[in-house]
């Protein structure tokens, strides 16, 4: 993501309308996705939330419509456009537009942001500086309460480890709690389960 947004000091935000379901599904995966329900088989038109291989199938297509336009970063039903300055920005933005509308993919417009100096996008704070965490996020972090079992450090590290590019010496901070998950490690931890 880094690579993609770097040099950018102008930046929108897109959001697509019920991502998945705007895919129309061809005749052999609607036959395959048909269901049985009180009223008879009812067969899907598109492509529904909750098949696991839909957000897949998703992120496939945006790459694959959005390719070949700097400064675009698709994610699901996301889409970051930057550009180095106002007007290429603006060149992107419209090229990205007008490929959602030759594929007739639909923007919820109460979901997009346009043309702002600074953007969140999946976690980041997204400027002309670069990137870095959320204060939402940091704040999270800096709350969280002590981990009482297992699950709870696993949570905690995965929380840590979603910002690791920001933390210098993360193995050295983290190793004395990578320890606690070791079974094979004795420790004065008492874990409740």
């Amino acid at each position: 993501m880094m690579a993609t947004l770097s040099g950018g000091a102008w930046f929108s935000k897109l959001d697509l309308a019920e991502a998945y379901q705007q895919l129309t599904l061809d005749e052999e995966t609607a036959e395959v996705l048909t269901l049985t329900t009180p009223k008879g088989l009812r067969r899907m038109k598109r492509l529904p939330y909750g098949v696991d291989v839909a957000p897949g199938i998703f992120q496939r297509l945006m790459e694959t419509l959005l390719q070949g336009i700097p400064g675009v970063k698709p994610y699901l039903d996301d889409i970051l456009v930057t550009g180095p300055s106002e007007v290429e920005h603006d060149k992107r933005l419209d090229r990205v537009l007008k490929v959602l509308k030759a594929n007739g993919l639909r923007l919820n417009k109460e979901k997009c942001y346009f043309a702002a100096n600074e953007m969140e996008f999946l976690g980041f704070r997204v400027t002309k500086e670069g990137i870095r965490p959320t204060e939402g996020k940091l704040k999270a972090i800096k709350e969280a309460p002590l981990p009482k079992d297992v699950k709870q450090l696993q949570a905690f590290l995965g929380l840590l480890n979603f910002y690791s590019a920001f933390m210098p010496k993360k193995a050295t901070v983290l190793e004395p709690l990578h320890r606690l998950l070791d079974a094979t490690m004795k420790s004065n931890w008492c874990w409740t389960s």
